[in-house]
C-alpha cells in the first residue's frame, strides 16, 4: 500500500506510517481500506500545495480513555 500512496503524492510530500505493537486485528475489505487511505492521502496532497507530511498511525483504542 505504501507504494500506491507514495505514487499518489508529489515529491514535496513525505509519507510516514506507524503501527503500534498490540494493535487488534480487524476484518475489513482490503480494497476498500486501501482506497479510503489513498483518498485521504490525495486530499492531504491537494491541501498542501507547498508540500508537507502525511502520517498514518494505527494504534489500539479502548474507547474509554479519550485517545481516539
Amino acid at each position: 500500500m505504501r507504494t500506491m500512496i507514495e505514487s499518489s503524492l508529489r515529491g514535496n510530500i513525505v509519507y510516514n506510517e506507524n503501527i503500534d505493537d498490540g494493535v487488534w486485528p480487524v476484518k475489513v475489505d482490503l480494497a476498500e481500506l486501501e482506497l479510503a487511505i489513498v483518498n485521504i492521502a490525495v486530499n492531504a496532497r491537494d491541501a498542501m500545495p507547498n508540500g508537507g507530511h502525511v502520517h498514518v498511525v494505527r494504534q489500539r483504542c479502548d474507547g474509554k480513555s479519550g485517545n481516539w
